[in-house]
């Protein structure tokens, strides 16, 4: 991380790996690492919720489930994907895919957990076919789709908008 530094008055700043800015966790290498495991702990979290509220016998049904899910939980542990997400492609001639693969991954076993407290089933059930029955896209769609909504709400901004020239240059 480098040394410290040393101001005139005596203070010591001592480096750090990461630092929040505007709810970002931001490292020095841009890997959003820290990130993501914020984000995987906050969907966790949300998930062990929802799983309380959907008791089999008693409990919210699954359209209810689905619904809290998709207006709460994603939104609060997707929080600025665009930053910190690229989506996943598989370009053309190469056997491999680019992207943010790995934090894709990690996050889609959110979704996962999510998808087996809606529908009930057991553990070994096929993730595609869960996301069938509870009618929701593939977790690696989900992110695209966020990243295209926040492109397409940049390009929609106004001329007198401060970032408008720059998105236009872009």
């Amino acid at each position: 991380l480098g040394p410290p530094l040393h101001l005139s008055d005596g203070t010591v700043v001592k480096p750090v790996d990461h630092h929040r800015f505007l709810g970002v966790l931001i490292d020095q290498g841009l890997r959003f690492r820290q990130h993501t495991a914020a984000a995987y702990a906050k969907g966790s979290s949300w998930v062990a919720l929802l799983r309380r509220l959907a008791n089999t016998r008693y409990g919210l049904s699954m359209a209810v489930v689905r619904r809290l899910y998709l207006t709460v939980a994603v939104p609060s542990f997707m929080y600025a994907a665009d930053v910190f997400l690229t989506p996943v492609r598989k370009l053309q001639g190469h056997s491999r895919k680019h992207g943010s693969v790995g934090h894709i991954r990690r996050l889609g076993m959110i979704q996962r957990q999510a998808l087996l407290i809606m529908t009930g089933t057991l553990r070994s059930a096929p993730t595609d076919t869960l996301e069938a029955h509870a009618k929701l896209l593939p977790f690696d769609l989900l992110v695209e789709k966020l990243c295209h909504r926040a492109a397409v709400r940049l390009c929609a901004l106004p001329d007198s908008h401060p970032l408008a020239p720059h998105v236009r240059r872009a």
